[in-house]
């Protein structure tokens, strides 16, 4: 799966921004999955703010996932490419069947059926959506490349614009009902965004001009998203109107005009620095693992251990020491992971590998 948290060939570049795009997934669970209530105009803090803030910007990090893995595997994939699904899926039950052991053990959480199906077959709850719609991406990419392939460059550019239309500006600016009453899934995000890595990849408009204007465009950004927050909290406050608070996150969605292009403008400023540096890319590798992991005790975590909720007035030495510590907590025991069973499991998905390839070459 090196494809879908990381590269073939390693730039650290893109590992750094890989290691800011999980941190970025941590802080926006931190903020919507800590079990804080939503406020009134009211009761608007500069903590609140903070934590309304924090939780923009993981669907631009899993934009920027799908983005890695449009901009290499549009280029083609290998006879072996649905075999390597393999072991996206064993370490996804590796982590939710330790997990739902270990935390039943020491009894903080409930053992019952559904969560002995969840802990062996977690594909079915939606606790790690993104996984799951990605393996059955995954498994469509060999027929969608030779379809984007054939696409010219106007024509690739076409696609991207009509999308842009009635994905991204329309539901961002209009009511549902203004957008002909259609809503969008999780499987459409992973094609429009693979879609647009491989557009860079075949024809790479960021190469036109120097790199600054990518970081520059990311910034602005990224400034836009906070803005937007803040500027609709003070509409609330002027015009005392809980409603208006409530969708100060409005731009956090994963199509929104500001999220999305600054996923585009950060790959594009990180995929045009290149580094090298083992210690980045050892990290990065455990990307997937903190991942897995932390969506297993999210719970525990944001809501039992020192609660989030009981932060909001001052949570801003709360919120990184917890980010930082989770992140920490879930690399070490991924790292361990990788250096004990994930060798063996990787030695024997190369033999399946190796034995499937030979015998699907053998005359009929």
């Amino acid at each position: 799966m090196s494809h879908f948290w990381g590269m073939v060939q390693r730039n650290s570049s893109l590992e750094l921004l890989r290691i800011i795009c999980i941190l970025l997934i941590l802080a926006n669970h931190y903020s919507v999955l800590g079990g804080i209530p939503a406020r009134g105009w009211q009761d608007l803090t500069w903590g609140y703010f903070f934590i309304q803030s924090i939780g923009m910007f993981g669907r631009t990090a899993c934009s920027v996932f799908v983005l890695i893995t449009g901009y290499f595997l549009s280029a083609g994939v290998k006879p072996e490419h649905s075999w390597k699904v393999l072991p996206l899926a064993a370490e996804s039950v590796f982590y939710s069947s330790v997990t739902f052991f270990v935390l039943s053990m020491f009894g903080l959480q409930t053992v019952s059926s559904k969560g002995l199906l969840l802990a062996f077959v977690p594909f079915i709850g939606d606790r790690i959506w993104f996984v799951t719609n990605y393996i059955v991406f995954w498994i469509s990419i060999p027929f969608l490349n030779p379809m984007i392939g054939a696409l010219s460059k106007r024509q690739h550019l076409g696609l991207l614009a009509f999308f842009g239309v009635f994905w991204c500006v329309l539901p961002t600016f209009t009511s549902r009902a203004f957008s002909f009453g259609w809503t969008f899934g999780d499987l459409d995000f992973f094609f429009i965004m693979y879609l647009a890595g491989a557009y860079l990849r075949r024809f790479a408009p960021h190469e036109q001009y120097r790199n600054v204007w990518n970081g520059v465009l990311a910034v602005l950004f990224f400034l836009c998203m906070i803005l937007s927050v803040g500027v609709m909290d003070l509409f609330g406050l002027w015009l005392r109107k809980d409603s208006l608070v409530a969708h100060a996150v409005h731009f956090l969605s994963f199509n929104s005009v500001f999220s999305i292009p600054l996923a585009v403008f950060s790959f594009c400023f990180f995929s045009r620095i290149s580094f090298s540096c083992r210690i980045v890319d050892r990290i990065a590798k455990s990307v997937l693992g903190i991942y897995l992991l932390h969506m297993q005790l999210t719970h525990l975590v944001w809501q039992q251990i020192s609660p989030n909720v009981l932060h909001v007035s001052q949570p801003y030495f709360h919120a990184v020491a917890k980010i930082s510590l989770l992140f920490l907590f879930c690399l070490a025991v991924d790292q361990i992971r990788q250096l004990t069973i994930g060798r063996w499991g990787m030695t024997l998905l190369r033999v399946v590998c190796v034995r499937q390839l030979h015998g699907s070459r053998k005359p009929i």
